[in-house]
């Protein structure tokens, strides 16, 4: 590790102290340290110029705290080399194409693919197994 990224750290983990246990994403917003417990995560497979992987992308930020209170969402590109893996893994053909994954990284839910509403996709991750 770089002395500039254990700097970072150092700085980081201070905060979090000073704060009573709140970090900072990288967008600078404080995040409690409690909402890093395990959650589900929707997994996006995308390509990034394509119109319907844009409308889907719109909808999933336009829910913004909405989904990321109960989700983190992961973006898989077509424009990123090392997400040609994942893209095999899952066996995504078909684009826009969102897959659930429970708390322990299981398939938890998967959506044919195409664009897919804000309410489908939420009540789809507020669903217990």
């Amino acid at each position: 590790m770089t002395g500039k990224k254990m700097l970072h750290l150092a700085i980081v983990f201070g905060i979090m102290a000073v704060t009573g246990g709140y970090a900072f994403s990288e967008s600078g917003t404080a995040v409690p340290v409690s909402d890093n417990v395990a959650k589900k995560q929707l997994l996006f497979f995308m390509n990034p110029n394509g119109r319907p992987c844009q409308m889907q992308d719109e909808i999933i930020r336009k829910m913004g705290v909405t989904l990321t209170d109960v989700a983190t969402v992961k973006y898989i590109k077509t424009t990123n080399r090392d997400d040609y893996p994942t893209f095999r893994t899952y066996g995504i053909r078909g684009l826009p194409s969102l897959i659930i994954l429970d708390e322990n990284g299981r398939e938890f839910k998967r959506f044919t693919p195409g664009v897919q509403s804000a309410e489908t996709i939420l009540s789809a991750v507020q669903l217990k197994k």
